[in-house]
């Protein structure tokens, strides 16, 4: 949210201060980076996840968005609605928030295409955080592998317990 020349100088000198942070391993102060780019007026955002998280399938994408900056989501500060999307867009499933957001198909279209595409720069599924604009022009805003994916549940499988079903598992079974 930074406005003016003055602000920025001063963003920027933070994060070159914040450096006497990162040593290496002999202690060494590290050089450091600052990327300065212009700030996004964004319509709406969110978080996308190019594997289910919860049940590890592969052939859905996961999608929180919100009316507001992605942030908003990532701090806590606003509730998602929740997507799970195929390869194609079509929705698969959807819970809506207090302030529900509407993925149009195109947009749904260009979210699942920019997970394909992040997958296949980094060699597994991304974590992508992103954001549509005013104009509605959609922004990779960051990306990184899925770090914690459910193992996948294999809805074929058998179990077989010491008794009748009702016995072995007297409430209705459901994917943990």
């Amino acid at each position: 949210d930074v406005t003016s020349w003055d602000e920025m100088v001063a963003a920027t000198q933070r994060v070159i201060d914040s450096a006497d942070a990162v040593r290496d391993d002999h202690g060494e102060r590290r050089p450091i980076a600052v990327l300065v780019q212009p700030q996004l007026d964004t319509e709406l955002g969110g978080v996308m996840f190019g594997v289910d998280p919860v049940t590890g399938q592969t052939d859905r994408v996961v999608v929180e968005a919100v009316a507001a900056r992605p942030d908003a989501l990532v701090s806590g500060m606003a509730t998602a609605d929740h997507y799970v999307l195929s390869h194609r867009g079509r929705v698969l499933a959807h819970a809506t928030a207090a302030e529900p957001v509407a993925l149009d198909r195109r947009l749904r279209r260009q979210l699942v295409r920019m997970a394909a595409l992040a997958e296949a720069a980094f060699g597994a599924p991304q974590d992508v955080e992103w954001a549509v604009d005013r104009s509605g022009l959609l922004w990779l805003l960051q990306s990184r592998p899925v770090t914690a994916v459910a193992a996948r549940v294999d809805v074929h499988a058998v179990v077989l317990g010491a008794g009748p079903v009702a016995e072995t598992f007297p409430a209705p079974l459901t994917t943990l």
